[in-house]
């Protein structure tokens, strides 16, 4: 990373790759060439000056202008998640030095900069000599030394392998020349993870491009979008609607809770965050937890507790979450409780639930394996209101980030669920928001896309990338499931709740989109995982149905419940799974005109039913 804005500190690029001295190198052709089928995300900054390809479910932050970042006109960070990006952008801002998983940085280097800084001028060999000086000066090492190559382009570069003393990450840093600009980059990885992912993060140095390069495949047209965007938690982006975003104090995490509850940091003293509708709410989830004593609890309230992995001897990679949460509750001497839930929290991070049943209260308890530490969260209110506050609890326990995320935006139209930009979340140039003749529902297709309103006449809305896919998906909704899809488009329909036997409130999110897919008989291609949209819990699976694969929400707004279903060929799924992803999330119930709020910018939460029901 590019730490700070004095030189020999900006340039520790120290998080980074786990190597070998001299075990991989630029000089073969990597096994991921640019322009590869895995990297299928382009991303490009707002300024036209660089891009990258990442893998469709990385996340991009396009942090160009940062007044803290001045050596640089244009700056990238990425990362396998949300969590991974942004603490990337902290950590090059002096805000942390705890950098989880895969990700870096790629940033132009002002010339005129960096001549006034080092002394000397811009070259791929001054700005990797420069970085590797920084690198030693501030307590690290050189793995490999600096080492002339050619990228798959064509363009001179150099790489070194720097080590971080701060952290257990290595770092391929690399300076390529491009025609009136030299890049700086960097990618980085675990020390013990390096094996794996060297090829693919080498892919990804390999595809940057200064200017931008020109988008050869589908765009997502939406940044990072959903698939990009559920990093970390994930549900700490959007709008906050009622939620309050709250820190520990030491930044290790971050939760979003009702604007009126209370909270307390007592992670220095007895290793808890408490919070609760009252004061005395809140410090009774503290007693419940260190005594294990039975209160008696009059409100809704919780906690979230850090376990280091290694006071468990584990990591996330390898944690038995069920078996985990099956010791945790022998420990409590508990075993009333209802079935565990496994999911994925915004798209990356593994965790798992339960419901217990106590005298005074029900509780959901949850281990969530984050890459630093294990979380564990307890969200619970008194029996006789259990039930109508359910879903506020499950949101409240899968709103927790460790380390801290980032504040939700304010601005539902430029922001997308992840805080990159959505489709539909700026000008009509990034999507056309097409709705109901009843304005019973909105969603923002690609540009050229068509569209078809039925919700009159059967009771759903059809949209695809041509004519004949959206005729394809009107047949497969009213008669014939087994119909050829050679591209893209989908469905929207909408059930009340009370014609499905329960209501927003009473609705788990992965439970209900289970049932609807058992109902279905649907194959899970990938199972269910939850994200949020203005800190409702939403729910979405990839599905086969038929002849197709597609994204399968469930979306619960005020009123009614939408069910989108956006799909394409098995062959073509990967490819196009954000884009999918993207136009689904922007559904609204009832429509919204304009931008369309962009991706995140709604309600949301999840439920099921049957089609035709």
């Amino acid at each position: 990373m590019f730490k700070s804005t004095r030189w020999p500190v900006f340039l520790a690029l120290v998080l980074v790759f786990s190597i070998l001295v001299g075990s991989i190198g630029f000089a073969s052709q990597p096994a991921y060439a640019q322009g590869s089928s895995d990297l299928t995300q382009l991303f490009a900054s707002a300024d036209g000056a660089l891009s990258l390809r990442l893998p469709a479910t990385w996340v991009a932050i396009d942090d160009t202008g940062n007044p803290d970042l001045a050596l640089f006109s244009t700056i990238i960070f990425f990362g396998e998640s949300q969590a991974s990006a942004e603490a990337r952008r902290a950590y090059n801002l002096g805000q942390t030095s705890n950098v989880p998983g895969l990700g870096g940085a790629v940033v132009v280097v002002d010339p005129a900069q960096f001549q006034q800084l080092a002394g000397q001028p811009l070259t791929p060999d001054s700005a990797v000599a420069a970085v590797v000086a920084g690198t030693e000066a501030n307590g690290g090492s050189t793995q490999v030394g600096a080492t002339a190559y050619q990228t798959t382009a064509g363009n001179p570069a150099v790489y070194a392998v720097t080590s971080d003393p701060n952290s257990d990450l290595l770092a391929f840093v690399v300076a390529v020349e491009f025609t009136g600009s030299v890049v700086l980059a960097s990618a980085e990885n675990r020390t013990a993870d390096f094996a794996g992912s060297s090829d693919l993060l080498t892919a990804i140095l390999d595809s940057v491009s200064a200017p931008a390069e020109a988008a050869t495949t589908p765009p997502n047209n939406g940044g990072t979008g959903l698939g990009g965007g559920l990093g970390g938690t994930g549900l700490v982006s959007g709008e906050s609607g009622d939620k309050t975003f709250v820190t520990s104090d030491d930044g290790s995490l971050s939760i979003l809770l009702p604007k009126d509850w209370v909270f307390e940091d007592q992670l220095a003293t007895n290793g808890l965050f408490i919070f609760g509708e009252t004061q005395a709410e809140a410090e009774n989830r503290a007693t419940f937890w260190l005594s294990n004593e039975l209160v008696t609890v009059a409100g809704s309230g919780g906690f979230v507790a850090e376990i280091e992995w290694s006071s468990i001897s584990a990591d996330a990679q390898t944690f038995d979450l069920n078996a985990g949460l099956t010791a945790f509750l022998s420990n409590l001497g508990h075993s009333e409780a209802e079935e565990f839930q496994e999911v994925t929290i915004g798209g990356q991070t593994p965790a798992i639930y339960s419901v217990l049943t106590y005298p005074s209260q029900k509780t959901f308890v949850a281990l969530i394996a984050f890459d630093l530490k294990l979380g564990i969260v307890a969200t619970s209110a008194p029996n006789a209101t259990f039930e109508e506050n359910r879903n506020l609890l499950l949101e409240v326990m899968q709103s927790v980030s460790i380390p801290a995320g980032q504040p939700p935006s304010t601005d539902p139209g430029t922001t997308g669920l992840g805080g990159g930009t959505g489709l539909g979340g700026g000008t009509a140039s990034t999507g056309q928001t097409v709705a109901a003749s009843d304005n019973s529902l909105s969603v923002v297709l690609p540009d050229g896309w068509v569209s078809q309103d039925n919700m009159a006449s059967a009771g759903y809305f059809a949209f695809g990338e041509n004519a004949a896919e959206l005729q394809n998906r009107m047949t497969f909704w009213e008669t014939d499931s087994s119909i050829p899809i050679t591209g893209l488009g989908g469905v929207i329909t909408l059930y009340n709740y009370a014609d499905l036997g329960y209501t927003a409130d009473t609705m788990d999110p992965v439970t209900t989109l289970d049932n609807f897919i058992q109902n279905l008989s649907l194959v899970t291609v990938q199972p269910t995982q939850t994200f949020n949209i203005a800190g409702v819990v939403a729910s979405y699976a990839v599905v086969e149905w038929g002849a197709s694969q597609g994204v399968l929400m469930i979306i619960p707004f005020q009123e009614r419940l939408a069910l989108v279903y956006a799909s394409t060929t098995a062959a073509n799924i990967n490819a196009n799974l954000t884009l999918l992803l993207s136009v689904a999330e922007t559904v609204r119930v009832p429509a919204e005109t304009g931008g369309g709020g962009g991706l995140g910018g709604g309600t949301g939460g999840a439920g099921g039913g049957k089609k035709g029901q």
